[in-house]
């Protein structure tokens, strides 16, 4: 079992804050993107869409890896996802 546990960040836009926690803005159809670990490893990939109504996340991650707390926040704008006041995302404050 490896121990070595680090944040992991779908690739998208930067909070505003000038951490390196990003949001990615889902406009429609299949969006894919790469799940970054630890600000510089491609871990996977994060696959968004719509199935019947519902928003569906998929996480594929690559072999030898896996996740031990998902924290996933949808919102219609930036401002709808809790940011401390440098503009950094409250990860522990995600609604899902």
């Amino acid at each position: 079992m490896n121990d070595d546990a680090k944040t992991s960040w779908a690739n998208g836009a930067p909070f505003p804050g000038g951490s390196w926690a990003m949001y990615v803005v889902y406009a429609g159809g299949e969006l894919a993107t790469d799940l970054i670990r630890d600000q510089n490893y491609d871990v996977g990939d994060v696959y968004i869409m719509v199935d019947g109504g519902y928003l569906v996340v998929k996480i594929v991650l690559d072999e030898g890896y896996s996740i031990s707390y998902y924290h996933i926040h949808v919102a219609t704008s930036l401002s709808g996802i809790s940011q401390n006041n440098a503009g950094n995302p409250q990860i522990g404050l995600f609604e899902y």
